[in-house]
């Protein structure tokens, strides 16, 4: 019994694809050299997935996937602008309701500048 659960483990090794030798399915890169807007789009055969538009020092808006050591899909959604880089996604650690609140009452509170 004890070595069919070590042949076992070594095949289910073997198997497992080695994260360094992803190779790419996909890579799509549109670049407008008079407007400066772009669009991209790669995918790997380890799952990750990235696509993207914008206008190079204005915008930028896309999204990226893969699954986690857990085995778990993770997709982010981001836009980024002169308010800086806003991501979304299930995975991204949000505030703790104490914080939130006082961020608002400092929002709300604080003396204006001229």
């Amino acid at each position: 019994m004890f070595k069919i659960i070590i042949l076992l483990s070594m095949i289910g090794i073997s198997i497992q694809q080695d994260e360094s030798q992803a190779s790419v399915l996909r890579f799509d890169n549109v670049i407008g050299p008079e407007t400066g807007q772009y669009e991209y789009a790669y995918e790997t055969s380890n799952g990750i997935k990235e696509e993207a538009q914008g206008e190079g020092g204005k915008f930028a808006k896309g999204f990226f996937e893969y699954t986690s050591p857990e085995g778990t899909p993770v997709r982010v959604e981001y836009f980024a602008d002169d308010n800086g880089f806003q991501p979304e996604g299930d995975v991204l650690p949000t505030p703790h309701p104490a914080v939130a609140k006082a961020i608002e009452y400092l929002k709300n509170n604080l003396p204006k500048q001229a």
